[in-house]
This record gives C-alpha cells, sequence and structure tokens, in this order.
C-alpha cells in the first residue's frame, strides 16, 4: 500500500523533471515513485493556478482602486 507523502518545500521554484524527482527520492522503487510523482505534479499544479489567481484577483482590485481614484 503506498502511503501520502507530504511534498516538501510547499512553494517549488520550479517543476522538477521525473529525473530529478527520482535522484532526490533514490530510496523509494520506481513503482511508487511514479504515483508520487503524479501526487507532486497535481500539488505544484495547483499551486500554480492558485497563485495566477490571486494574482490577477489583487491586479483587478489595484486597477479598481486607481479608478476610484
Amino acid at each position: 500500500m503506498i502511503k501520502d507523502f507530504k511534498i516538501k518545500p510547499p512553494i517549488w521554484p520550479r517543476e522538477l523533471t521525473f529525473q530529478e524527482f527520482r535522484d532526490l527520492n533514490p530510496q523509494i522503487n520506481e513503482n511508487q515513485l511514479i504515483h508520487l510523482y503524479n501526487q507532486y505534479l497535481g500539488k505544484f499544479l495547483e499551486e500554480l493556478r492558485q497563485q495566477k489567481v490571486h494574482f490577477k484577483q489583487s491586479l483587478n482590485k489595484n486597477l479598481q482602486l486607481e479608478i476610484n481614484k
């Protein structure tokens, strides 16, 4: 059974390739590593989406404040 691992850091500087991810986790066998890499990509993309949404919301808010001035 594959346990869910906490992937750190929660904010990534960039997306890791599978080879880089494998090099960071040499103790995990390849079958489990594929599952964990998919989890990592899901979390990475979700956080990236949230950052973009937050950026657009703050941009719209700042534009509305400038227009109101």
